[in-house]
């Protein structure tokens, strides 16, 4: 039987972002700032570090440490993709490295590395969610509601840690059909890698900016994912209390 993507797998995706963040954050910045002008200071401080760690690496690896970084990360493991991307953008913008290089092997890499993630929530997310006591009846039925809108999701999920890591693993553990899947991880690593480089590379300075809206929209994505958790415990434990002994 064919199953679609309708609306219950929404905040299934949501919630593994969730767990994610919680258990691994990708971002140490909790503080709440006062105005956007110390906030961006702030980040413009932090960026400047973050980069400075990870400009050994570069130095010495180049683009394989770009890309081995952004490749991994789609599979859920923590790394620093995002910043080694923003690192090699600014080192073309010195003139150290070819941002046509930077854009290919980033894109690359953010696209085989959400095909992986995509492979291992196919084949080893089910059984681990069966073992949790979610049935197989009931990951059907939430393959069958999940929303158009998990699409959207995936698309722009590369810009919010926590989903950047897991939407391609959330992708194949619901089992959203591989074209489907394609069709908005390409232009999901097109966006996400043009930004991030072609914005570093040609504002430079002006990208801490930017950085700012980013940082300051993702308490919107968290209250969304916390929404999606409850909801989605809500539901579970409903249905196991109404059909747990069937």
């Amino acid at each position: 039987m064919k199953i679609s993507w309708r609306r219950q797998g929404m905040p299934l995706l949501l919630a593994l972002a969730l767990g994610f963040g919680l258990a691994c954050p990708c971002s140490a910045d909790t503080t709440t700032y006062p105005s956007s002008g110390s906030l961006q200071r702030e980040i413009e401080t932090e960026m400047s570090r973050a980069v400075a760690r990870v400009a050994p690496l570069l130095e010495r690896y180049g683009y394989a440490a770009l890309f081995a970084a952004i490749l991994v990360e789609g599979m859920g493991i923590p790394a620093p993709g995002q910043t080694l991307m923003i690192g090699a953008s600014l080192a073309a913008a010195r003139g150290d490295l070819s941002i046509g290089w930077v854009l290919a092997w980033a894109f690359v890499a953010a696209v085989a590395g959400n095909c992986a993630g995509y492979l291992i929530g196919l084949k080893g997310g089910r059984p681990l969610l069966v073992r949790l006591g979610v049935s197989e009846k009931r990951l059907e039925k939430m393959q069958r509601r999940f929303s158009r809108t998990g699409a959207g999701i995936i698309l722009v999920a590369r810009f919010v840690d926590g989903l950047r890591q897991i939407n391609g693993i959330a992708a194949g553990l619901l089992r959203m059909p591989p074209g489907a899947f394609m069709a908005v991880n390409v232009p999901g690593a097109i966006l996400w890698v043009g930004f991030w480089c072609l914005g570093t590379f040609f504002l430079e300075k002006e990208i801490a900016a930017v950085h700012v809206s980013l940082r300051q929209a993702e308490p919107w994505a968290w209250g969304i994912t916390l929404a999606a958790l409850g909801l989605l415990l809500a539901r579970m434990f409903r249905w196991k209390r109404n059909h747990g002994h069937r």
